[in-house]
């Protein structure tokens, strides 16, 4: 791992946590999810399926998806489980509120070796127990069985055998060595599949290791009560990065285009704009060139007042940043010949053409043009009106044209007739 530990002020403390979770495959034997809803169950790291299951009840509410209800004489061969390696760690999650006598709730049974892991031990009732081939292993009164979901971890190595519940040690004690597991292996009861000594319980997260889990593994596969399963993806708890590209905080005379980058280190999700906190939130679209940008134009120009801007942005994972806004003011720019009268008649050849012109944001300037259009007049200011033409006896077009400080454009044309000619 490459560290930029940055820039810090002298004396200040140095310290970075960082929580590996691609150890916890290592050595990571079977991994079975219970989330199937008929048939065998699946290990999802592609080792050994276990099989013949004997009418247990599918798609309860898991810890992580769904569980599988054991009763009765409910159990999975699993029979293609071996390791020699003398060092395991067990996990399963248990919901159970059945209390057991002596012997029962077996969770892992290997005919080789009669090694086998229960929620009672053989010799005390209502104890969480191992067998280990030579010692009965008692750990206690059993802390599971008060109708909720509790994360159990078992680890067996030379000399040792420890249990913790919900991410905590539990108890230790000591064991036989030299322990090999394998031959005809049952998940949910003892002696390969018989009715003795069987589980009533729901279950779910179940994996083997060959290795000792570390303290620290221990507390991310308990997850603060939620877990944390396979394929021990970390959690994705980081929002997007949002930033405003329109409008920024100015005054506009034009459709308002709402415009943000937006980028997330898994996946995007979506964007939206609200303004003035309205009820109405205006889903922000990607469908430029560039993947990042999310865009929504106002379909029509705001009233000329204030307005706030709130944007929020998700990933797939569900995080929201909604924590960037601008505020921005809408001002309408206008133009308004007042004299002469459209398609009006007059006898001056001085004719003066007076308009009005109106902009909250200021002009950048005023300009006419009249009959052929060929050549543009800009105007002292947009309040001078048009008064040095001298107009010929004919038919005349006026245009005067405002542009304001935003880039908008406001235009008022006019027709009329200079006439000369006294009547007869």
């Amino acid at each position: 791992i490459l560290v930029d530990a940055g820039h810090f002020n002298p004396n200040q403390e140095k310290s970075t946590t960082f929580q590996w979770y691609d150890a916890l495959t290592d050595n990571l034997i079977v991994y079975y999810k219970m989330d199937e809803g008929s048939g065998n169950i699946v290990d999802a790291t592609g080792n050994q399926d276990c099989t013949t299951p004997d009418d247990p009840v599918y798609s309860k509410t898991g810890i992580i998806g769904t569980a599988i209800y054991f009763s009765g004489d409910d159990f999975f061969d699993c029979d293609g489980i071996t390791s020699t390696t003398q060092e395991y760690t067990f996990q399963w999650w248990i919901n159970s509120s059945n209390v057991y006598g002596a012997g029962g709730g077996y969770i892992f049974d290997f005919s080789i070796g009669r090694m086998y892991l229960a929620m009672s031990s053989p010799v005390s009732t209502n104890d969480l127990g191992i067998h280990d081939n030579v010692n009965q292993i008692v750990f206690n009164v059993n802390p599971a069985t008060d109708g909720t979901f509790h994360h159990i971890i078992m680890t067996i190595q030379s000399g040792n055998a420890s249990v913790y519940v919900d991410g905590e040690i539990y108890d230790s004690t000591g064991t036989a060595n030299g322990i090999n597991l394998g031959g005809g292996v049952g998940l949910g009861s003892a002696w390969a599949g018989t009715s003795s000594f069987v589980i009533v319980s729901t279950l779910d997260e179940i994996a083997f290791w060959e290795r000792i889990l570390t303290f620290s593994e221990i507390q991310s596969l308990y997850g603060g009560g939620s877990g944390f399963g396979y394929p021990f993806v970390p959690p994705d708890l980081t929002n997007p990065n949002v930033t405003i590209l329109s409008p920024a905080n100015t005054t506009y005379s034009t459709p308002i285009n709402f415009t943000v980058n937006a980028v997330d280190e898994i996946a995007m999700g979506e964007c939206w704009v609200t303004v003035n906190a309205s009820v109405n939130n205006h889903t922000m679209l990607n469908t430029s060139d560039n993947p990042s940008y999310y865009n929504f134009t106002a379909p029509s120009i705001y009233a000329n007042e204030g307005y706030k801007a709130q944007f929020y942005c998700n990933d797939s994972s569900g995080n929201v940043n909604g924590t960037e806004d601008v505020s921005f003011s809408v001002g309408i720019i206008s133009v308004e010949i007042v004299f002469p009268t459209n398609n009006s008649n007059s006898s001056s050849v001085n004719l003066n053409i007076n308009y009005t012109a109106s902009s909250q944001v200021g002009f950048s300037r005023c300009w006419y043009s009249n009959d052929t259009y060929l050549v543009n007049t800009t105007l002292t200011d947009c309040g001078t009106n048009i008064t040095e033409v001298v107009w010929t006896e004919a038919q005349h077009n006026a245009t005067i044209w405002a542009n304001d400080t935003g880039g908008s454009l406001a235009s008022s044309r006019v027709t009329f007739i200079i006439d000369l000619t006294y009547p007869i």
